[in-house]
């Protein structure tokens, strides 16, 4: 156990960062998430019909890559299933009450002054080729969970294809938390600003796709952590030891930004 306590301690004076550790933050708001584990691998997308609600869709998309549930679509199911995901979301709006526009703002503005901490030591490039996209999505959820914002207020859009970024990059996908308002849903995305769920859709389906058929729409539980399976966050892949942490550090200084609120 000392060895492992002396371990983190390197880890952590590695980054720069007190034994304060950042990870505790992490292991405190993951105890407000309650993720619907998905256990099917195989994905039955094609009965998108009988889904009403957005986490029976889900379950329909399995515990699959993402990416390789859209490169088997075919572009007139792509269109059928982004407007069944927008009818149930647009359905489901009026069931319950959601969060203050000005709230979400508030998460938004502070999403910003997150992200301008966490890559300052990031070169410019690498931001650039990586996007931290999903990052950005998660500590959004970790910001929106810290508020108290309710987990079925909360989800995460993924969009799926060769996506023209707005860096002259070609992304495969994105990702972004929605959060539910009470009167729409809004994207958190600092790489295109606050919007709502309807224009950032329709944002991505007016980019140029090189797979020659519109970008797919899944909505998913904010929890889900990556494209490749439906499994929710886990220490390891946050906080990594420095040789492998391909994240070069992000999400040490994104929660000791969220813990100890650094603006600069």
């Amino acid at each position: 156990m000392n060895r492992l306590i002396n371990t983190i301690f390197i880890i952590l004076l590695a980054f720069g960062l007190s034994a304060a550790e950042p990870s505790s933050c992490f292991q405190e708001l993951n105890l407000l998430i309650t993720h619907q584990e998905i256990k099917t691998y195989d994905y039955d997308i094609y009965r998108y019909r009988e889904a009403e609600s957005l986490i029976e869709l889900e379950r329909l998309y399995g515990d699959s890559n993402l990416f390789d549930v859209y490169s088997r679509l075919l572009e007139n199911d792509i269109k059928n299933i982004n407007d069944h995901t927008l009818n149930i979301i647009h359905k489901n709006q009026l069931d319950d009450d959601g969060v203050e526009l000005t709230e979400v703002q508030s998460i938004f503005d502070r999403l910003i002054d997150n992200y301008n901490y966490a890559t300052k030591n990031i070169h410019k490039s690498i931001c650039d080729r990586n996007g931290f996209c999903y990052a950005r999505a998660t500590m959004a959820h970790m910001m929106a969970l810290k508020r108290g914002i309710k987990s079925k207020n909360l989800k995460k859009i993924w969009v799926l294809g060769q996506l023209k970024s707005d860096i002259n990059d070609i992304w495969n996908y994105h990702v972004a938390l929605v959060i539910k308002g009470k009167e729409d849903s809004y994207v958190l995305d600092t790489s295109f600003g606050l919007k709502t769920l309807s224009e950032f859709h329709a944002h991505f389906q007016k980019t140029e796709n090189h797979y020659g058929k519109r970008p797919l729409s899944v909505m998913t539980q904010a929890s889900r952590y990556q494209i490749g399976h439906s499994g929710s966050y886990n220490s390891f892949e946050l906080f990594p030891p420095p040789e492998q942490d391909w994240n070069f550090g992000f999400y040490y200084r994104a929660f000791e930004e969220l813990q100890e609120g650094h603006s600069k």
